[in-house]
């Protein structure tokens, strides 16, 4: 025994001494912070009492996480339903020129859409819902520009409603408006929080069957690309006989009716489009802003 002391005693000093100055840190260590660590453990203990006697013993919080999470799967359902998820070439991402590429987007419909409708006898209003004020900023280029989607989406319905349903079954879409956004205090923003819709105004004529159709198309679900029915008035252009020339009363004033509009009906609908607005904010006590 003597021998192997004498023959590892470097090596058993260097490591007694190691333990000790570990065994004397550890507990300068402990008496230093001792103090914080009874103190927090004391904290914790209280905030679970404090916590257990506020939530009623009645109160089944499974129960609320369950049904918190059924509300947010419901949410994200209603969401995936009707939110727009615009195609890229009806927004200004990657354009640099706000005004060109409004201008081209335009003109690609004209000569897309609007002739494939002109050979099919169905009239187009020719402004095709844009504003008579130019847009003079890149909010409202982009506005437009998604406006212009739901024109494109609308007329491309008209087409198959034509080919699909009934020859020569809608005459005209005219006038169209895509709606401005709302202003407030100079700037553009929605009129309900969270949402931005996209409406827009028109007016279409043509046989009740091609009509009926085209409504229920509009009001079909479609996932990324759903248009909301907001508002459907319709009434018939047949008249009595010795009524013709009279016509049906317009903005004021009364116009002759066109006899080509005999059997046809006309619809003003109002459609929407759906996006979540990221920048809808809460007020203090659920106020909405």
């Amino acid at each position: 025994m003597g021998d192997f002391v004498q023959e590892n005693k470097r090596f058993l000093v260097i490591h007694v001494a190691g333990a000790l100055v570990f065994l004397i840190a550890w507990l300068i260590l402990g008496a230093i912070f001792e103090g914080d660590i009874v103190s927090n453990k004391s904290r914790t203990r209280t905030a679970k009492r404090t916590a257990s006697q506020a939530m009623p013993s009645s109160v089944n919080l499974r129960s609320i996480e369950d049904g918190l999470k059924d509300q947010e799967d419901d949410v994200s359902a209603l969401r995936r339903a009707i939110e727009r998820q615009p195609n890229q070439r009806f927004t200004l991402e990657g354009q640099p020129d706000p005004d060109l590429w409004y201008n081209e987007v335009s003109e690609r419909i004209d000569e897309e859409l609007v002739e494939q409708c002109a050979r099919r006898n169905i009239e187009i209003d020719g402004d095709l819902g844009r504003p008579g004020k130019y847009p003079s900023s890149p909010r409202e280029f982009a506005w437009y520009i998604r406006g212009l989607e739901a024109v494109d989406q609308v007329l491309r319905l008209a087409i198959k409603t034509h080919d699909e349903v009934l020859e020569e079954g809608l005459a005209r879409i005219d006038p169209i408006t895509i709606v401005p956004p709302v202003r407030r205090r100079g700037r553009m923003a929605s009129a309900k929080p969270f949402v931005l819709g996209h409406e827009l105004d028109m007016t279409v004529v043509g046989h009740p069957t091609a009509l009926a159709f085209l409504i229920e198309e509009l009001s079909r679900a479609r996932e990324g690309t759903a248009l909301v029915l907001k508002e459907a008035r319709i009434h018939s252009l047949d008249l009595p006989p010795g009524m013709q020339a009279r016509g049906p009363r317009r903005g004021g004033r009364r116009v002759a009716s066109d006899p080509r509009d005999r059997g046809r009906v006309e619809a003003r609908l109002i459609v929407q489009t759906i996006d979540v607005d990221p920048k809808g904010r809460v007020k203090a006590k659920g106020a909405i802003r």
